[in-house]
């Protein structure tokens, strides 16, 4: 950690996951346990938390899901995708599902995009404009397991594990504006592609049984390891390199792009979600409730 600065933002909070940042500040959901759950945020630079929005205890345990566009933050709520204005305010449903919103939200310069499951039935894919309009089902998938998903050029990509000896693992992508699902990598049984991520011309994924990071073109094509060995669960990127938390080691890790050796940028910690920008990374833990910034990168 030698030359990076290593700043607390926030203490005490409740079981702090997910995480997303933007241009201003740093946001987080809360856990409540008999209490509220809260989305809470932060300055980039440190100071005093505000609470945007407070739900009932339930809330949002366990849920990967939570976005910044728009003037607005979008969160899971049990079966509910919700909304929220970044300053606070009214928080309202925009949809609602029979079993569950999956995997990240993604979001581009336009669209919200998240993934709609029925448990052992159809998944869809579905976007909604930051600009407020009526939500549309760009794709559906049936006997989906969907683990995450990302909006990157040329299409929303997503993750299915497999779902029995039938079914492998797939990557699946359709256009922005909706047309027909193709998959793009196909996994042997036991094959079990997870967190995924995008840059302007490739495709990186996480996955079982090899603990390995990968990518290839966003077209498809040749797969190449840009690291294997390696406990990732969700990635983020920045324009050269992947960052990922390995909540057993206890660390916070980079790699480039282009593969190589991970470096250790952080030690010591139960690091937990994870964001960068152009100058950061951020990330949550529930050892003391605590959310972090190490700059530079």
């Amino acid at each position: 950690m030698s030359g990076r600065c290593l700043i607390t933002l926030a203490r005490n909070q409740s079981g702090p996951y997910p995480i997303a940042v933007d241009g201003a500040s740093v946001y987080w959901a809360n856990q409540g346990f008999m209490a509220p759950s809260t989305i809470v945020k932060v300055p980039l630079t440190g100071g005093a938390t505000t609470t945007v929005a407070s739900y009932p205890s339930y809330g949002v345990y366990g849920s990967p899901g939570l976005a910044v566009g728009g003037g607005n933050l979008y969160w899971n709520f049990g079966d509910s995708l919700m909304q929220v204005p970044i300053d606070g305010g009214a928080a309202t449903t925009l949809a609602s599902s029979g079993m569950g919103i999956a995997g990240h939200l993604a979001t581009d310069a336009s669209a919200l995009y998240w993934a709609d499951l029925v448990y052992g039935g159809t998944g869809t894919i579905v976007k909604f404009p930051l600009g407020g309009g009526a939500a549309a089902t760009l794709a559906s998938e049936a006997h989906s397991n969907i683990q995450d998903l990302v909006a990157g050029p040329g299409g929303v990509y997503w993750t299915n594990e497999y779902n029995g000896m039938e079914e492998p693992g797939t990557i699946t992508k359709i256009d922005l504006g909706g047309g027909t699902v193709s998959t793009i990598a196909s996994f042997p049984p036991w094959g079990m592609p997870f967190g995924v991520a995008v840059d302007g011309t490739s495709l990186y994924w996480t996955g079982e049984p090899s603990m390995t990071i990968m990518k290839m073109p966003l077209a498809g094509g040749v797969q190449t390891t840009v690291a294997s060995g390696v406990n990732a669960g969700y990635l983020v990127l920045d324009a050269t390199s992947a960052y990922w938390a390995d909540n057993e080691a206890g660390t916070i890790m980079k790699v480039p792009l282009g593969g190589g050796t991970p470096t250790t940028l952080f030690e010591g910690d139960v690091p937990w979600a994870v964001a960068v920008d152009d100058t950061s990374i951020y990330w949550t833990s529930p050892s003391g409730g605590t959310v972090m910034r190490l700059s530079p990168k």
